[in-house]
This record gives structure tokens, C-alpha cells and sequence, in this order.
């Protein structure tokens, strides 16, 4: 028997199986997304996740082998499309476009119920359109978006009919989204509970709260069916120091002394301004300045529709009158859409919201159906600001079509998709264009490294100093087939810079000597602001190994053959 919010709005009670229309909208979201492929590499963010997809292709283990602050998920499915094919950039890339093309899929499923098809598909393709432009498609955050907004269809199908069943593969898809994105997954189970906590309190008074936990308990037993063989793996095979260290002690340290949301965006508009006054093409500028304010949709819009479903609900409940539909829908999405938000809060920028603008389109799409049955007034104040974040999306929804467009014309130029693919920049790069010095100088030094090195030794790439650290291009180690000398490979402010780290860097590369480093000094300049740190490491680097080559802002090093006791790997 359904709640008596759903009696006049059986539409809306949330319908999971995808017919031919949802399947349809995913085949056209991913053609779009392979239309707007992007043809450049990110050296380092990309760089992380292949690296650490081929060394666990080589049979390393996360935490154990190599630090990082991700969960294993990305690298090991990244590793399984090795094995079933052959390693090379473009698989991570195709999990970001299907997981996109899902995302996007997903938010019409949303925004069908309330609306009908035709303006759930432009929803549908606004925000497509945004998370095109954003681009970034090896970020594990797309596959955890995917997993967290099933979710939430689930659970509120759950408590729709007052099913256990739906709960239970909810916490599945929690504890799958937390495999990605150990921070989303802990976010979604908490908004998630929360929500559902509430709306069941809301709509069904009568129950106790023994009721309530237990309609929980299968939420919690999805997520622990999962979770718990996954952790008791980790576990395992993993110091329980080496776990504490990579995913709590180091981006905790991490998060202390990263950018804060003050003025996000604000900082923009001085540049704006003087782009205007310069005359710079008023659209370029324009979408520039939505995208560096776009970091406050997620919470313009969910704060907005949190309280208006609020209000439906309490008024409901009140009056004994039929909710809007939409209601339960937009309390949990909003509660999971501002606490996913909080990941961006560590780096302000629309590629760490995208996980919370992707469930702020659809909360805004059904909020505008959801505003009937309010006051006038509140719908003047919830109107105004969401009037302002659609005019954003809008922009940055209008980038992303350009975006569409230029990959169209690109297939019909000379150097198009097909061709790249045929002729790689890299043998590990198909696919990719060669449209910038850095891609083509790293190119180079993979060559270099296959060539001189036999694949069982090891290198090192790092900075050209290291007691001021941006990041490095650790994607070099996956171009070149080879793994690194040390666990800490991936370069990171406040991590390698400090005097506990390098000394370890320093014995991982004693035990297992690199046969070639290589510094690059081009990171340097991007570091030049940041507090100093230590310098151990490049004494060590200065003391025990020679230069064996220079081209450009890279020192490529090898060792010292009169090293001292330094030098030479530690007695066992």
C-alpha cells in the first residue's frame, strides 16, 4: 500500500528498469561524449590513475606498493581493461564517457516522473553538456556519481513502498561508490540515512524507531555485504598503519592546507572586467566567469529546494492535504547533493563539484514543478536564486555544445580521431593529439626510457627540486612501461616535501636502485609560492647520482658508480 503522497501521483513513485527511451537517451549522451572527446592528456591527474592502474596490472598493491589518497576502484577496473585489451590511456578515459553518459541517463529517469520526456531530456542535456566541458573523464568521481545516484533512487523507492528489498541494493550501490570514492561513499550513506530517517518520521508518524532501524538495517546490510570483504582484503595484504596513513593521516594533513571556498569565484570578476575593458570576445569571458561560479549552484539550488520540500511535507502532514510528489524526491537529493558538496569544499572548482552539480540539475528541473502548490512569496525567493545558478549551467551548458561541435568538425580534418588512433603520439597514447610541448617533450623521454632501460628496472621521475613541490609527471612511468623506484611516485605538496617522506623516498630508492631519474624543472615555477620544506632528498639526489643527460628543463640522472655508503642499498 503506497503513502497517501503518492495516491494522486502514481507517476512518481520511482520506476528503476530501463526501457528503450532510457537506453536510447544513454546512446546519445555517450555519442555525444565521443564527439567532445578531448584530444590532450593531463600529464599529472590522468597520470595518477594510469600509473597506478599499470602497477596493480603488474601485480602491486595499493597502499601497500604505492601511496595514494583514492580508492582501489578506478585502478582495478582500469587494470581488468588491460588485461582484456592492452594498456593504454584511452580505456580510463572511455570509464569516465560511459560513466558520464550514465550520469546523465540517470537525471532524465529523475526528471521523467515529474515532468515528462521532452523536458527531462533537456534537462538531461544541459547537464551533459556541462559535464562535457568539465571534462577530466579519468576522475574516479564519475563512476562513484553513478553509484550514489542509484542510491537514491533506491532508497527513495524503499520508503515509496515501504520495500526492504530496494534498501538493501541501495547500501550495494553505496558500498560501490565508496570503492571509487571512499569520501562520496561515506557522504551518501550519511545523507542518505539521514533523509530517510526524516521522511520516514514525516510520513509515517506511527511508526517507532524500531521501525525505522530496522528499514535502515537493510540499507546498512547492503553496504557491509561489500564493504567488509573489501576492507578484510585490504587488511589483509596491508600494514594497518599503510591504510590509516594513505586514506586518512595524509589527506587530512592534505585538506589543512588546501584552497578555501573564501571568495571562490569572486576573484573572477576583477579579471572579467579587465578582459571586457581589453576587448576579449564578450561569450569566451562570459563562460569563463560561470564556470568559476559555478561552485555555488549545488548549494543555491539544493538549499532552495531542501526547503520548500520541507515545507510541502510539514504543510501535508498538517493539513492532511496530498504533498506534491516531488517532495520526498528533493529532500533526499538535496540533503545528498549539499553533503557531497563538501568534497569540493577542499578544491574549489567545478571539477571537484561535479559530483553535486550533477544531482543540482534534476533537483532544479523538479523543484520548478514543485513550486505549485507554494506561496507566492516563496516562490519569489526561491525562484531568484536558482534563476542565477540555471543562467550558469546555461553558459557552461553552451561551452560544452561547442565543445560537441568542434569534435564533429574535427572528424572530417586531416589529423581526426581515427588517425590519432592509427598513429599514436605514444605507443601507450592512442588516440591521443600531440597539442602541446609538455606531451611531446614526455613522449620523448618514454622513448628514451624504453630504449635505455630493460623492463624490470625501475626509474624515478620527479621535480626539479623538492622541497617546493606542485606535482610532477607521473604519467611518464605508465608512457614508458616502467615502474617507480618508490612507493611515494606521485608528487604532492605537503607530502614529499617533508622530512619523513624524503627519508623514505631515499631508502625505497637504496633497496631498489633507479636506473635513470628524471627531474623536470618545469614544475618548479608552479611551486615558487608554497612554503618550503625539506631538502634531504635533493642533497641525496646531488650526493649519489650524476648527470647523464639534459634537454631542454629536464636532467635526466643515473647513479654514482663511486657512490658512497649513502649510495648502495642498506644491509638486509
Amino acid at each position: 500500500m503506497y503513502p497517501t503522497f503518492y495516491d494522486d501521483f502514481y507517476g512518481a513513485v520511482p520506476k528503476l528498469h530501463l526501457d528503450g527511451d532510457a537506453w536510447m537517451v544513454f546512446a546519445l549522451a555517450l555519442l555525444l561524449q565521443w564527439l567532445a572527446w578531448e584530444p590532450g592528456i593531463n600529464i599529472y591527474d590522468e597520470g595518477i590513475i594510469l600509473s597506478g592502474a599499470d602497477a596493480v596490472y603488474s601485480g602491486l598493491l595499493p597502499y601497500r606498493d604505492f601511496w595514494t589518497m583514492y580508492a582501489p576502484g578506478q585502478f582495478y577496473l582500469t587494470a581488468l581493461l588491460f588485461h582484456l585489451f592492452e594498456p593504454q590511456e584511452y580505456l580510463v578515459r572511455c570509464i569516465g564517457l560511459v560513466s558520464k553518459a550514465a550520469i546523465a541517463t540517470l537525471a532524465w529517469v529523475m526528471m521523467r516522473r515529474f515532468l515528462g520526456k521532452l523536458p527531462a531530456a533537456l534537462g538531461a542535456a544541459a547537464l551533459l553538456l556541462t559535464l562535457t566541458i568539465i571534462h577530466y573523464e579519468a576522475f574516479p568521481v564519475y563512476p562513484a556519481t553513478v553509484c550514489a545516484m542509484l542510491a537514491l533512487l533506491l532508497v527513495e523507492r524503499g520508503i515509496c513502498l515501504v520495500r526492504r528489498r530496494p534498501l538493501f541494493l541501495a547500501g550495494l550501490c553505496t558500498a560501490l561508490a565508496a570503492c571509487f570514492r571512499h569520501d562520496l561513499g561515506f557522504y551518501t550513506a550519511v545523507a542518505l540515512a539521514a533523509g530517510a530517517t526524516a521522511l520516514w518520521r514525516m510520513q509515517h508518524p506511527q511508526d517507532s524507531w524500531r521501525d525505522i532501524a530496522k528499514n535502515l538495517g537493510a540499507y546498512a546490510a547492503g553496504i557491509l555485504l561489500l564493504g567488509v570483504p573489501v576492507a578484510a582484503f585490504f587488511l589483509a595484504k596491508v600494514p594497518l598503519h599503510d591504510l590509516l596513513e594513505n586514506l586518512i593521516a595524509i589527506p587530512v594533513t592534505i585538506a589543512m592546507h588546501a584552497h578555501r571556498p573564501n571568495g571562490a569565484g569572486f576573484s573572477a570578476t576583477s579579471q572579467f572586467l579587465a578582459e571586457l575593458q581589453q576587448g576579449e570576445n564578450f561569450f569566451h569571458s562570459a563562460i569563463g566567469y560561470a564556470f568559476a561560479f559555478s561552485v555555488y549552484i549545488p548549494f543555491i539550488i539544493a538549499i532552495s529546494a531542501l526547503a520548500a520540500a520541507i515545507i510541502g511535507l510539514r504543510r501535508n502532514k498538517r493539513d492532511k492535504l496530498g504533498a506534491a510528489p516531488a517532495a520526498p524526491f528533493l529532500l533526499l537529493a538535496s540533503v545528498l547533493c549539499l553533503l557531497l558538496a563538501i568534497k569540493g569544499l577542499m578544491h574549489v572548482n567545478p571539477v571537484h563539484m561535479v559530483q553535486s552539480l550533477a544531482l543540482a540539475v534534476p533537483i532544479a528541473v523538479i523543484f520548478a514543478r514543485h513550486l505549485q502548490p507554494l506561496p507566492l512569496a516563496t516562490k519569489a525567493l526561491a525562484c531568484a536564486p536558482a534563476a542565477v545558478a540555471c543562467a550558469l549551467m546555461v553558459l557552461m551548458g553552451t561551452a560544452g555544445a561547442l565543445d560537441v561541435y568542434y569534435g564533429t568538425r574535427e572528424l572530417f580534418s586531416e589529423n581526426n580521431f581515427f588517425t590519432r588512433c592509427k598513429n599514436p603520439v605514444s605507443p601507450r597514447l592512442r588516440c591521443v593529439k600531440s597539442i602541446s610541448p609538455e606531451t611531446e617533450r614526455y613522449a620523448l623521454l618514454a622513448n628514451f626510457l624504453k630504449q635505455n632501460t630493460a623492463p624490470h628496472e625501475t626509474v624515478y621521475v620527479g621535480a626539479g627540486r623538492h622541497d617546493r613541490i606542485e606535482q610532477n609527471g607521473v604519467l611518464l612511468y605508465f608512457m614508458a612501461a616502467r615502474l617507480p623506484a618508490t612507493k611515494w611516485a606521485e608528487l604532492h605538496p605537503g607530502v614529499q616535501t617533508s622530512a619523513d617522506i624524503q627519508q623514505r623516498m631515499i631508502e625505497d630508492m637504496r633497496r631498489t636502485p633507479p636506473r635513470f631519474l628524471v627531474l623536470d624543472s618545469a614544475w618548479d615555477n608552479e611551486a615558487a609560492d608554497a612554503p618550503e620544506g625539506a631538502h634531504l632528498l635533493d642533497a641525496w639526489l646531488a650526493e649519489c647520482h650524476t648527470e647523464a643527460a639534459r634537454t631542454e628543463s629536464v636532467r635526466i640522472l643515473a647513479p654514482r658508480a663511486d657512490g658512497g655508503e649513502r649510495c648502495r642499498a642498506p644491509a638486509s
